[in-house]
């Protein structure tokens, strides 16, 4: 038998808390905040947006990286973002230098098949020896 005195049953209670997101000074459920973040894509506020999809999974807002496809947090995408950005700038930039140092290498090395002692391109002339030495 019930009893008539226990009072009002509470509903249950979510597992997992719904996500807020404070955008322009208002506070956003998830689906919300995904849209604001598309709209603030679509109008290209910031530069970094284009290498970025806004995703929402599972009542959480995510960035996804279209470089690497790597997803990210974005309760603060203006620093999220560009911090991802730099890691992927860092990389082109050691594989820039590593582009340089083979295509040195292969000029270097067709000099010396030549018998040449310089060649000249846009940027000036180059010394087969000492462009040998930095490339050691």
């Amino acid at each position: 038998m019930a009893d008539a005195d226990a009072g009002p049953s509470k509903p249950p209670v979510s597992k997992t808390p719904k996500a807020t997101y404070t955008y322009g000074n208002k506070e956003l459920d998830a689906p919300a905040y995904a849209e604001a973040l598309k709209s603030a894509k679509a109008r290209g506020s910031a530069s970094w947006w284009s290498f970025f999809t806004v995703i929402l999974t599972e009542g959480v807002v995510k960035l996804k990286c279209t470089i690497c496809g790597e997803v990210l947090g974005a309760k603060n995408p203006s620093a999220t973002a560009p911090n991802h950005l730099m890691k992927h700038s860092k990389a082109a930039e050691v594989l820039g230098r590593q582009v340089w140092h083979v295509r040195t290498v292969c000029w270097v090395l067709l000099c010396r098949q030549l018998g040449l002692d310089s060649w000249t391109l846009g940027s000036g002339t180059k010394d087969v020896g000492k462009a040998y030495a930095e490339t050691v």
